[in-house]
């Protein structure tokens, strides 16, 4: 039938010499020709089309000339689509032109359908020189020709199918969430149309616009995860396939992105059946009639290759690796050096990752030099402007310092191979286009390098502070609290690192300590009752803010899966170099956008490192402040004095002694609950302690000059720890030599000696230098608004002798521990002791006359996010419970100067990645404004609990003459220190008092 249209079509042009109406043989003529040209892909017969409707423009008779430029234009872009010859691009421009200036006045269908295909050539020009203001020009002109032309029109559809595209081109752009709605809306009024003219759903147009309707939702899958779009992309691009088969030029295309869809869901979901459908179709677009060019034919055999590459994932066949390398091999041998460099070098690095995780299964030495050479070829491929350089070079660097980590070599090669790696990782801290986490790694296995194997202190310093200046944006551009968490504990060793090598390259303690102070405590400093910088750009500039927060998702979804050896984001599914260019530009206009906030007045630092405190020693001017710092790269103790700031080195505190120390104080814990390994739990704890006290209390605390210092109503001086990573597990203000006893001649010998660190000095900790600050300014600010006559202060009580969900086991005898603190407080304070109560009782008794809080009660520490760390009340069995550190952070406690935690786990979290964070109850009350909070790092007997909180509250009511409620909670730390004396005195062991601690300034 289309034979014999043509047939006719032609014997009609030849006959029209001398016919009053040329134009309209030429006309159809061009149409027969185009039609089959779509059914067929034969170049000739665009190329007839094309000359007769430039035959048709000839006309001078005829009164809508116009569409004959139309046409000619469109004629003219179908070409250019299959043979990109920018001339066809510049000829239909230049026909649309000449058609607006034959259109009549007020004849806005010709205008309409003429503005449309100049925003179609100019759409062309805009993918040759992309350019956004191009692109908001084009879409004026789509959405004015769509406004123009009539409903009953399959033109109008038409637009509103090219006016999607161009909304889906401005999310790459701008990253609106509402553009890639609009787009969605444009594809669907468009589809409603061709149904309603057509009757059915096998009209042409339909199938293509269910095409972009399946990009388009797989677009928006690849950002948000969300199961209905991958689903409907799929069932769209089942529809674009229902009728045509593979001898359908359109065919290609369209099982391409077929193929790309079901590869999506397959990650998502793991279902092989996807990936087994995806290769039949791309085979099928392989093996059929349709004449495809060399570089066609090679990138859909690199679709087979991917898919096989993809499935390993599941299957852990290495059959599927091997099956994957035969299609890059053959990818190869059909394209040759010609073609897309793009493609070319994306092929390589994906036949190499797949060599990668072969090498990593098999030790294979000659799959590692094939795998360098094909990382090596991509490299020589590849621009350094495009894309697809970055990864190559990425995963080049990470092959040499594999083989130069596992010692897979001669001592001179693997030399050779550290230095090209370093050389290589310092190039990617410096790409942009690498999320900020990538580019923290690179750092610190620079930094491992350089200070390893080149002996050179200073560039590994100098890599180590890059990775310290993207740890904000790494943590910080993540919404959730549970995503930030995750960041932290995956950088959390960076500070350390940071001090380590900045020490080691001869860097003063006062600069090392402001460097390890901004990189600690990130949630914490950010939770003070205080909206976030981010919060605050949505407030006053929420376009601006909207766009940040879709790159940043679209950034990290990208590299996401990139990130792992086997979840290589093959990028090579998709046929559009606008979007196998997608990372580049997500990349660089994050950059752009986050450059743009930052000049915005009040958010200069905006995901930058915050000022540590300009005067580092005017904290210390009551007591001294020392950071203890352990990494694999060496040990200190980094002391702030009034006077100075200087380290103290801790050859023999190394991580080879800390990390038994740390799994054998977990064991002296978990055997500390159980009567039969009651003994073996304390013999435990006093060897980690003896190992403690001698490797790094003991040559810190002899360093300091305690002469310069008050010491308080106990006698003593006061110290403030503050522990780095895993350190801050091993409670050093308990350290001590416990095991010798007084009795012995060594023991009378050493009587004198302080043999602890209680014997020295009274301990408090804090997390950072910002927080002790914050809870300062708080405690002056309490002061100063005072009045002179102050109402009698209230004492809350909140004692739990039942706890549910903890059965019978959880009883606790609080009666004691309640008796005791009432008759201590009731000369000074008016005491509220509440039994079982919930959290909104709780709640609703904590007044502004409250001046201490007293929990007699469970507490549980949640491992995966601290913030859900809670106090265990009446309602604590409700999800999330109820009164948490979350629920802290929006109480408003700043008239309360005191918080007694008689609650097991609540001064520390268990997370210790994120032990430098403060995110536990204790470090909640002083977020809520609590200046001083008593608190316990593991559970301890009833009696123990109860005596050491009467002991406390009665020293803490000697100091009478300082305060008109009869208390001076600035003794809160001395008054735990003499309490837990009388308990030494007592002959109570270290692990019951070393349990208890203070925190506050």
């Amino acid at each position: 039938m289309l034979q014999q249209a043509v047939d006719l079509a032609e014997e009609s042009v030849s006959l029209s010499d001398g016919y009053y109406r040329p134009w309209f043989v030429y006309f159809h003529c061009a149409l027969v020709h185009w039609s089959r040209f779509e059914s067929c892909g034969e170049v000739d017969d665009i190329d007839r089309a094309i000359e007769c409707a430039q035959k048709a423009t000839q006309d001078q008779n005829y009164e809508k000339r116009w569409d004959c430029y139309r046409l000619l234009a469109q004629v003219l872009l179908l070409r250019y689509d299959r043979l990109h010859r920018i001339q066809d691009l510049s000829d239909s421009l230049s026909a649309a032109s000449e058609g607006q200036s034959k259109c009549r006045p007020g004849d806005t269908n010709a205008q309409a359908n003429i503005l449309w295909m100049v925003g179609k050539a100019s759409y062309g020009m805009y993918h040759n020189m992309p350019s956004i203001e191009l692109l908001h020009k084009i879409r004026g002109a789509f959405l004015q020709a769509s406004q123009q032309m009539e409903d009953n029109q399959a033109s109008k559809a038409l637009v509103l199918n090219d006016l999607g595209n161009v909304y889906t081109q401005l999310f790459r752009h701008e990253a609106k969430p509402d553009q890639l709605q609009k787009a969605i809306d444009a594809y669907k009024e468009a589809l409603s149309i061709l149904e309603a003219l057509s009757g059915d759903e096998n009209h042409s147009h339909i199938f293509m616009v269910s095409g972009a309707l399946g990009s388009v939702m797989s677009e928006r899958f690849s950002h948000w995860q969300s199961d209905a779009d991958i689903e409907s992309s799929i069932r769209y691009y089942r529809i674009s396939l229902s009728q045509i088969d593979n001898r359908n030029p359109r065919f290609r295309i369209r099982a391409a992105n077929m193929c790309y869809a079901l590869t999506l869901r397959f990650r998502h979901k793991k279902n092989l059946d996807d990936l087994r459908e995806a290769r039949r179709l791309v085979i099928s677009a392989l093996e059929g009639p349709v004449s495809l060019n060399n570089e066609q034919r090679a990138d859909l055999t690199m679709h087979v290759a991917d898919t096989y590459q993809v499935a390993y994932e599941v299957t852990g066949d290495l059959s599927d690796l091997k099956d994957a390398i035969k299609y890059y091999d053959k990818a190869k041998a059909i394209q040759g050096s010609f073609g897309s460099s793009s493609q070319r070098g994306l092929r390589e690095i994906n036949k190499g990752v797949a060599l990668s995780i072969f090498a990593s299964a098999t030790r294979d030495l000659t799959v590692y030099e094939a795998r360098e050479k094909a990382y090596l070829e991509a490299l020589s491929i590849l621009e350094e402007s495009d894309p697809f350089h970055s990864t190559a070079v990425h995963n080049y660097a990470r092959l040499i310092y594999d083989r130069y980590s596992q010692k897979l070599g001669a001592d001179a090669s693997l030399r050779e191979d550290a230095r090209r790696a370093l050389e290589k990782y310092e190039s990617i801290t410096r790409m942009n286009v690498f999320p900020a986490f990538s580019r923290i790694s690179a750092g610190s296995i620079a930094a491992k390098i350089a200070n390893d194997e080149l002996k050179d202190p200073v560039r590994a310093r100098d890599n180590i502070l890059i990775s310290l200046d993207l740890l904000p944006e790494a943590i910080l551009m993540h919404e959730t609290r549970l995503k930030q968490l995750q960041y932290i504990r995956r950088h959390q060793y960076v500070p350390g690192v940071v001090a380590s090598l900045s020490l080691s390259a001869g860097d003063s303690p006062s600069t090392v300590i402001q460097r390890l102070e901004t990189g600690r405590a990130f949630i914490w400093d950010r939770i003070q009752g205080r909206p976030t910088q981010l919060e605050v750009l949505e407030a006053e500039h929420p376009d601006l803010a909207a766009k940040f927060n879709t790159l940043q998702q679209r950034v990290f979804q990208k590299s996401r899966s990139s990130s792992q050896l086997n979840r290589m984001d093959l990028a090579s599914v998709s046929l559009h170099d606008e979007t196998r260019m997608q990372s580049h530009y997500d990349a660089d206009a994050y950059r752009r956008v986050l450059e743009e906030i930052r000049t915005l007045p009040g958010f200069s630092s905006f995901l930058k490192i915050p000022d540590s405190p300009a005067d580092i020693q005017a904290c210390a001017t009551d007591s001294p402040i020392i950071f203890i710092n352990a990494t694999k790269y060496r040990s200190d103790a980094i002391v702030i004095t009034k006077d100075e700031v200087c380290h103290i080195p801790l050859p023999s505190f190394g991580q080879e002694e800390i990390m038994p120390a740390i799994r054998r104080f977990r064991t002296a814990l978990y055997y500390f609950g159980s009567a039969e390994n009651h003994t073996q739990a304390l013999y435990e704890y006093e060897i980690v302690m003896k190992m403690l006290w001698e490797t790094a209390a003991k040559p810190v605390l002899s360093g300091i000059d305690w002469s310069k210092y008050k010491c308080g109503p106990s006698g003593k001086p006061r110290v403030i720890w503050v522990s780095t990573g895993w350190i801050s597990i091993l409670p050093i203000h308990a350290a001590g030599d416990f095991t010798t006893s007084n009795s012995t001649s060594e023991g009378i010998r050493r009587q004198n000696e302080p043999r602890c660190v209680h014997d020295i000095a009274v301990s408090s900790y804090t997390n950072s230098l910002k927080s002790l600050s914050f809870i300062k300014q708080v405690t002056e600010i309490r002061k100063k608004s005072q009045p002179s006559q102050k109402p009698k202060q209230q004492a809350l009580v909140i004692a739990m002798a039942t706890t549910p969900g903890f059965g019978p086991d959880g009883n606790l005898d609080v009666q004691p521990e309640t008796t005791a603190i009432e008759n201590m407080l009731s000369p000074n304070f008016e005491t509220n002791i509440l039994m079982q109560p919930d959290s909104t009782a709780m709640k609703k008794n904590i007044h502004p006359e409250t001046t201490i809080l007293h929990f007699a009660c469970h507490a549980r520490a949640d491992e995966s996010d601290p913030s859900r760390s809670a106090i265990m009340l009446q309602d604590n069995q409700k999800m999330p419970p109820p009164f948490s550190v979350r629920t802290l952070l929006n109480l408003n406690l700043r008239s309360c100067e005191l918080v007694y935690l008689s609650a097991c786990e609540s001064g520390v979290s268990k997370d210790p990645k994120l032990r430098d964070e403060g995110i536990h109850i204790a470090g909640g009350f002083h977020i809520a404004g609590v200046s001083h909070v008593i608190s316990t790092w593991w559970k301890v007997s009833d009696s123990i609990s109860a005596e050491l909180a009467g002991l406390f509250y009665e020293r803490l009511n000697g100091s009478a003459s300082t305060s008109a409620s009869g208390f001076d909670m600035a003794t809160a730390p001395d008054a735990l220190y003499d309490a837990v004396k009388e308990m030494r005195k007592r002959s109570v062991h270290p692990m019951f008092w070393g349990a208890f601690i203070h925190s506050g300034p």
